[in-house]
């Protein structure tokens, strides 16, 4: 299964390329988060980005987060940050499973302190944490971007 950090760079190349943007156009949309050599570089290798950096270039696409991974190419709503949502979604998800903190802490390979603080929205999680938490929660990790 491809990773959601692949996923999101496959994702976002295909979008630059469907609104007609050159990777400099896109690097100065995203300023100052990202230039043209990290479009670059997002586009080649699929970093491990965070879920606020990943809004920045979402929101310069004209897009969410969401949208760009679930392969719709809609307008971006007025949304909440993708890091909320994940935040109480994981929340949510963890109490219907009757999970503590620690069991998914253990399960996605993380301390439970670190739980506590996404669950909090105290913390900018990587894609490749997001793919973690949905692992341990056997959810799609586009499950846990989704608001309730």
């Amino acid at each position: 299964m491809e990773h959601l950090q692949e996923r999101f760079a496959s994702a976002v190349r295909h979008r630059r390329l469907v609104l007609g943007l050159s990777q400099e156009e896109l690097g100065a949309l995203c300023w100052p988060v990202l230039d043209r050599t990290g479009v670059s570089r997002l586009e080649r290798t699929a970093p491990n980005i965070s879920l606020d950096v990943a809004d920045s270039i979402a929101r310069a696409l004209k897009t969410t987060v969401r949208e760009l991974l679930e392969g719709t190419d809609g307008a971006a709503k007025k949304s909440h940050p993708t890091k909320a949502i994940f935040a109480q979604r994981v929340r949510s998800e963890r109490i219907s499973r009757t999970m503590s903190q620690r069991e998914l802490g253990e399960k996605a390979g993380v301390d439970r302190n670190y739980v506590s603080d996404i669950e909090l929205d105290k913390r900018n999680p990587r894609l490749a944490t997001v793919d973690a938490f949905a692992r341990a929660l056997d959810l799609d990790p586009l499950a846990l971007m989704r608001a309730e």
